[in-house]
């Protein structure tokens, strides 16, 4: 699976989606960190990669709808700190896989994951 991790993350998600064994790098490894969300979008979308953030903007299917795009993958971790964000998304890595990220809007919160549109 390939990924892009947004500006607004740690670099360390990169890293372990990597040792998952999924291709995935980060907006500032790629140098387009401060493009417009739209911009951010059109390369995913080109790319085929699935971008994970914090950035609220992707959770409009007006906007970005999910079935015309690779998945967005929204965090939603409180406390918003380095630690508690790593720890969450590694309890979530193992739920990607070809099968499950098709054209959805995933919503984790922490404990729960919610993938839109629901099937």
């Amino acid at each position: 699976m390939k990924f892009k991790i947004d500006e607004n993350l740690p670099r360390e998600l990169a890293v372990i989606l990597r040792d998952f064994n999924h291709d995935a790098y980060t907006v500032k490894e790629e140098g387009i960190d401060g493009w417009s969300d739209p911009e951010i979008g059109a390369v995913c979308k080109h790319e085929g990669r699935v971008l994970i953030t914090t950035d609220l903007d992707f959770c409009d299917a007006r906007v970005f709808p999910p079935s015309q795009f690779p998945d967005f993958v929204v965090l939603r971790i409180n406390p918003q700190g380095r630690k508690s964000i790593i720890a969450a998304f590694r309890r979530v890595v193992p739920f990607f896989t070809d099968k499950a990220l098709n054209g959805k809007l995933w919503i984790v919160d922490g404990n729960q994951i919610h993938v839109y549109p629901d099937e």
